[in-house]
Formats: C-alpha cells, structure tokens, sequence
C-alpha cells in the first residue's frame, strides 16, 4: 500500500522582485506629492514666522507708545550714536494741581515762587500720599532751556514729607526755589529717567529704566547709567532702525521709531508714532 503524501502549499509572502516594485511605486508616489505639497508647506511656515517677527514688533512698539506718551512733558531726547539710536524720556509717577492762592478763608499753604523760605504746597483735589524720595517738578521746558530743565535739576526738588490732614507736600529748597510757576499750576512726581536703545549692530531693541536722572543723554549701554540700570529686551533680530522727534504744534510733540526685524531671510517692518503732550 502507497502511502498518500499531503499537497505542497506555496509559501505566503512577497517575492524580491515585488517588493522591489512597491518600493519603486511608493518612491514615485511620494515624489509626486512631494511637489504639490512642499510649497504650501514652506509657504506655512513662512507665514508663521512672518507673523511671530510681526507680533513681536507690534509688541514692543506699543509698549515703547505707552511710554512715551505719560512721559514729563519736554524731557523727551534723541540721539543717534555709531549707529545706534537712543531716545530718553523721564517717566511721570503721577501729577496735580498745587494751591497758588490762598482759599476764600485765607487757609491752605501755597506754592510761593518769590519765597526763599516757603517749601510746601496744598494739592487742589485728591493726591495719593506722595513717595518721601520722589522728586516735584514744575514747569519743565526741556534740554533747551536750562533753567527750567528736569535734566539738569533746576526746575526738580525732592520730596521730604506729606500731611494728609491738609493734604500738603514738602520738599527741600536744596538748589533754591522753583524757578518759573505753571501757567495752569500744575506739578508732577518724578523718579528715574527711561531709555529705550534700538541697537541694529547687536541687533535689540532694548529698554532701560530705574537709573537715576542726569544732565547728559547717556549714549553706551555698557556704560553708566544704563548698565547699572533694569534692562528689558524687548524684540532681537532688529537690523535697522530710525527714530524723529518733532514739534508739531505748541504743547505737543511727536516721536516716530521704525524697526526692521529680520529673522531667517524673512523681514518685517513696523512703524510707531506717539504723540507727547508737552504742557508743562
């Protein structure tokens, strides 16, 4: 008797020559897509960059507007240094009124311009209690005339006391007595001095603040004032960088600053004006 032998089955599998082709096939394939969809894709991510390098700009120029605008009236300053662009501005703590005559009583101590002696003045309405330390000043006419100039220090004395009961602030004669009064008697607090350095040779724009008030612009960063001073990047990448700053008409100013960001090929350009109420 013959012994039955089961049937031979093929193998389950793919042959060389298949898998070959497949891998051919899908290559031809994936190319093919590859074309239509490696531009959109690149157009994407440019998109996307674009509009990082726009929103930062956007960013840092609005804060630069913010600044600028509650700045002391006339103490903005600008200059332009081996190509890098320094504009200072002395930040206002807050503002009021003071009493330049006595009220229908006869009371309430006012602010007296021909006294040698007198050092404290009545706020008109209601004043936060002020900073012992901070400095007054009043009728700030700028860099151009020295002797009303925050810079300089005519026209600043610090402040050395407040009595709430009578709402009252003291401050030091040191330096004499307020050179000029304000055609609206009004007064402001001051402390530090600002800058803002837009550098397109180490390619920053950066913010400097909480260095002490002097007569001359500070122009290096690696330099006192500002590198003892609280800095704050505020966008890099920037490759150019100009600034104005314009009288407009009596009272206001406007300063202009327009940044070029620059970052993998792609560039962004933003424009800034700010205008500055310069009513002493």
């Amino acid at each position: 008797m013959k012994s039955r032998q089961a049937p031979r089955r093929r193998a389950a599998g793919f042959t060389l020559v298949e898998m070959v082709m497949v891998i051919l096939v899908t290559a031809i394939v994936a190319a093919s897509v590859s074309v239509f969809i490696a531009g959109p894709v690149r157009a994407y991510f440019g998109t996307v960059g674009r509009a990082q390098l726009a929103d930062t700009a956007d960013t840092a120029l609005r804060r630069f507007a913010r600044d600028i605008e509650s700045a002391l009236p006339n103490s903005v300053r600008l200059t332009t240094v081996g190509g890098i662009t320094y504009i200072e501005f002395i930040p206002t703590v807050t503002a009021g009124h003071y009493r330049s005559a006595p009220d229908p009583l006869g009371t309430g101590a006012t602010l007296d311009f021909t006294s040698t002696s007198g050092n404290s003045f009545q706020v008109i309405g209601p004043y936060d209690a002020p900073v012992i330390g901070n400095q007054l000043v009043i009728f700030n006419l700028g860099p151009g005339v020295s002797a009303s100039d925050a810079y300089a220090g005519t026209n600043r004395r610090s402040i050395t006391g407040y009595t709430a009961a009578s709402n009252t602030i003291s401050y030091s004669l040191s330096g004499g007595q307020f050179p000029f009064a304000s055609p609206s008697d009004r007064y402001f607090v001051v402390n530090t001095a600002t800058s803002y350095v837009c550098d397109p040779v180490g390619g920053t724009l950066a913010r400097y603040s909480a260095y002490a008030i002097g007569a001359s612009q500070p122009t290096s960063a690696s330099a006192a004032p500002l590198s003892g001073a609280t800095k704050g990047v505020l966008a890099t990448g920037i490759s150019a960088c100009a600034a104005s700053l314009t009288q407009i008409f009596q009272g206001h100013a406007l300063v202009t600053l327009d940044i070029t960001i620059t970052e993998s090929g792609d560039s962004v350009s933003y424009y800034q004006e700010a205008h500055v109420p310069n009513v002493p």
